[in-house]
């Protein structure tokens, strides 16, 4: 029994992998008081005499507005809803399992944003199932998604679909619309939600 659902063709599948490097480091600068003259003025007291040290101050770093990276994580296509943000597959195909989703403030290439069931086909018609995806992913959903028309928006489309085997086998019938920056990386570290781009 096939467990794959999904194919992504076109775009998904040609985009060159560009060697992609998350980091996700944080830089937490801590200050660091010059206490050279209070300590040199501390040995020149008298050493019996009892004392408190309010120089030895620990400073706690600062917290910082980024988000902590995390790893990319494995997700059954099945499970792929609205609003995951989906990096770029390492190894390219025309049907997939499984794909890795990212907080949408990391560095992402796909943004699910609106899902639908096919109706009213009966069997197995990619033809048909694209001309509902036209009237779907790059019509209406799309506008009231970005704020831009489809037509006006510098913004590209992709798309997931039945396979036949999960259409016959699985009973399948959902498409997931997803965005992306159609520009030499297609990356972003945002949500494109109302971004009218």
């Amino acid at each position: 029994m096939s467990t794959k659902k999904l194919r992504i063709p076109g775009i998904l599948a040609a985009v060159a992998i560009a060697g992609l490097v998350l980091t996700g480091c944080q830089s937490g600068n801590e200050r660091i008081e010059d206490r050279s003259n209070t300590e040199a003025e501390a040995d020149e007291q008298d050493t019996t005499e009892e004392t408190t040290d309010t120089t030895e101050e620990t400073t706690e770093p600062e917290e910082s507005d980024e988000e902590e990276f995390q790893a990319p994580e494995e997700q059954s296509v099945f499970d792929i809803t609205v609003g995951d943000c989906v990096t770029q597959p390492e190894e390219e195909s025309s049907e997939y399992q499984t794909l890795e989703i990212v907080p949408c403030t990391q560095p992402h290439e796909y943004e699910v944003f609106y899902e639908f069931d096919v109706t009213d086909i009966d069997e197995f018609d990619k033809t048909a199932i694209e001309n509902q995806i036209a009237e779907q992913c790059y019509g209406q959903p799309f506008e009231d998604f970005i704020g831009t028309a489809y037509d006006q928006s510098t913004l590209g489309v992709q798309y997931l679909m039945p396979t036949q085997g999960s259409w016959d086998e699985n009973n399948d019938r959902l498409v997931s619309c997803m965005v992306y920056e159609a520009d030499d990386t297609n990356e972003t570290t945002q949500s494109l939600e109302g971004s009218r781009l």
